[in-house]
Parts: C-alpha cells; sequence; structure tokens
C-alpha cells in the first residue's frame, strides 16, 4: 500500500514527530509512505524523514488551477493507493483533485478544533459534507475534543483515531544520577525546582503566562528553573519579556532540539499554557517520562492532562498558574505520583503501534462510519 501525506511545511511538530517515529512500524505492515510540503519551504524537519529513505515532494501551495494540476499529475504519477490530507486549507479542493486522480481512499484528519463562525462556519460545514458524502472522504479526528467541535460546530461524520508517542523513545528516567548528569550540563543544580515547557512561541501557546508565573514566584521558590524548548516568531519577544521581568536568570531558551526526551527527563514539571489544542500532544510527551503536568483547563488539555491523577488542569490566567507550580514544588510525592499514573494513562490511551494499526485499518475501509 502506499500513501502520501499531504502537510504544510515539514516541522518539528504533532503530526511530524508521530510520522517520522512510525515510519518502520508502517513498513513492517506492507505500507510505504511519502510525504508532500505544500508550504512556502519544505520545512525544517524534512532531514528527519530524509535520513529514513522517505521520498519527499515540495509544491508550495498557491490558489491557482496550476497546482491543483500538478497535485493531480503527482498523484497519478505516485500510483497512489491512499492519500491522507492533514491541512485545512483547500482541503476539499486537495481531496477533489485525489478523488479525480483515481485514489481509492481519501482520508482527513482533523489536528485542531477550529473555532470557524459566520460564513466561514457555513463554508467549512459545507465543504466537509461534501468531502464526506460525495468524495467519501473519512475524516479522522485526534482527540475528543476535535470530535466534539468537529460534529456540534461543522456536522461533521468520522472516526476518532488518538494521536500517540512511541513509548520507546520517551521513558522516564531509570537513574537518579542520569538525570543529575542533564541537570548538570545544563547548569542546573539537583536541588533545583525545574519547570519545562516545549513548543512553537506563538501567541497559541502563551509562553508569556509561564514567565509571568516564574516571576510572581521569584521569591518564594529561589530554586525555580524554566526551561523551554521551541523556536518560533515569538521567541525573541519571549526573551526580553524574561529581561523586563528580571527573571532571566531563571529562564533558558534551548531553541529547537533533537534530545527533548533528555530535557523532559531533567524537570520536575511540565507546563502547557495553550489556548486551545488540538490534543496537547507535548503534555503527552511529558507524562510519557513520567513528568507530571500543569496544563490550562481548555480544550485539547482536558484530553491530555487526567487533572488529580496525572497532573492538574487550572483556570487560563497567570495566578492560578503560579499557585499551582508553587504547591507542586512543595509536594515531592504528589509529583511522582502523577508521573507514573501519567505513564501509565500513556502507555494505555496513547500507545504508536496503536496509532499505526487504527491507520491502516482506516487506510483499509475496514472502519465504519
Amino acid at each position: 500500500m502506499r500513501v502520501l501525506h499531504i502537510l504544510g511545511s515539514i516541522e518539528r511538530s504533532g503530526a511530524e514527530t508521530m510520522l517520522r517515529d512510525a515510519i518502520e512500524r508502517f513498513r513492517v505492515l506492507g505500507v510505504e509512505v511519502e510525504l508532500l510540503s505544500t508550504g512556502n519551504t519544505l520545512g525544517r524537519f524534512a532531514d528527519a524523514f530524509d535520513s529514513l529513505g522517505v521520498r519527499l515532494h515540495d509544491m508550495p501551495f498557491r490558489k491557482s488551477p496550476g497546482f491543483f494540476w500538478r497535485l493531480l499529475r503527482l498523484i497519478r504519477a505516485g500510483d497512489f493507493d491512499v492519500v491522507h490530507v492533514h491541512t485545512e486549507r483547500a482541503a476539499l479542493w486537495v481531496e477533489f483533485t485525489a478523488r479525480i486522480a483515481g485514489v481509492r481512499r481519501v482520508v482527513r484528519s482533523v489536528h485542531s478544533a477550529f473555532e470557524f463562525s459566520g460564513w466561514l462556519r457555513m463554508r467549512r460545514s459545507l465543504g466537509r459534507w461534501v468531502a464526506r458524502r460525495i468524495l467519501g472522504v473519512c475524516h479522522v479526528f485526534v482527540s475528543p475534543s476535535v470530535e466534539a467541535n468537529e460534529v456540534r460546530r461543522f456536522g461533521t461524520i468520522g472516526v476518532r483515531v488518538l494521536n500517540a508517542v512511541d513509548t520507546n523513545r520517551f521513558v522516564p528516567t531509570v537513574h537518579a544520577e542520569t538525570r543529575i548528569r542533564i541537570r548538570g550540563e545544563l547548569g542546573i543544580g539537583p536541588e533545583s525546582i525545574v519547570v519545562v515547557s516545549v513548543g512553537s512561541c506563538t501567541d497559541v501557546k502563551q509562553h508569556d503566562h509561564v514567565l509571568h508565573a516564574v516571576s510572581l514566584l521569584r521569591e518564594r521558590l529561589p530554586g525555580l528553573c524554566y526551561l523551554h524548548v521551541g523556536g518560533g516568531p515569538n521567541c525573541q519577544a519571549e526573551k526580553r519579556l524574561a529581561e523586563v521581568l528580571g527573571v532571566a536568570d531563571r529562564c533558558q531558551f534551548l531553541g529547537e532540539r533533537d534530545d527533548v526526551v533528555r530535557i523532559l527527563q531533567a524537570a520536575d514539571v511540565f507546563l502547557m499554557t495553550s489556548r486551545y489544542e488540538g490534543l496537547g500532544m507535548a503534555a503527552i510527551e511529558a507524562s510519557a517520562c513520567g513528568i507530571p503536568v500543569i496544563g490550562y483547563d481548555v480544550p485539547g488539555l482536558r484530553d491530555a492532562i487526567m487533572s488529580g491523577v496525572t497532573g492538574e488542569l487550572v483556570a487560563p490566567e497567570v495566578g492560578a498558574l503560579a499557585q499551582t507550580m508553587e504547591r507542586l514544588a512543595a509536594h515531592r510525592s504528589r509529583r511522582v505520583a502523577y508521573g507514573r499514573a501519567g505513564r501509565a494513562m500513556v502507555m494505555e490511551h496513547y500507545d504508536l503501534d496503536r496509532w499505526v494499526t487504527q491507520h491502516v485499518a482506516v487506510y483499509d475501509g475496514c472502519v465504519g462510519l
């Protein structure tokens, strides 16, 4: 079976990370994966697929018949059995092109709880109806929050396949010495309280809330240290804010890294302050590493965090975030319990082997709508 995944630029985000980790698993099941980037650039994460021998295609999206003609030719030349669409932009027209090209199965993953309203909501509702009823597209929802939003806002019918992580790669530290060594490499003492966030520096992620919370706790938690992994358009602004708030000495902006697991293993608490998520994959990855999670009580994070079991959901404001950070910092036993429960939750619900098997079933048309 040959599957073409259509993405924006191939960046280090949830969908691309899952695909990268799943390539060999798909191959074992006889599924050969190729990727099409429709962003303005191929993407900074493309090398990760190239090193695995995955064929990559680069076709920047344009609102023109020429783009869809080139897409049609690419799909026909590749003799793909399945086209799997991951983009919201022009999704219906991409799906229509795949059908015209003769693909037997078109799948569309909805990765976020889109809050479209007005005329745009009506257009997207009609587009999803046409995709399902006329083109036979199978919509896949990555979380309960996404599914609930799609059903309520757009009337979409589909199947739920929870996003997943590689639990063989995202693992807790086995030895305390490992954690101490990683901290030492980062210039952090063994007794410090280390909080970490992972994600793009964008308005949706609201990392400025973390910086304000660190500022509030500066005197009460003198050993507090904040690590951030990721880049993006707000990165420099966040660094400047840390300086303005007087907490630059408590913060390390580590940029994009290939050793995210090691950074998580050095932490005491993971923080996720997004306005919303499709499914908080960074929080799931942290739980897989046995790290307790504090997250905002918003769609997508409610699915990733079992409040009072694997971490705590808090009201989406700085004061509540700071109070919970301080409380968890003072209770090591609770952090350990949350971490163990988080690892168990991921093993049960978010295992990558299950994700691969369920997608192959969708590709084969074995999942009823």
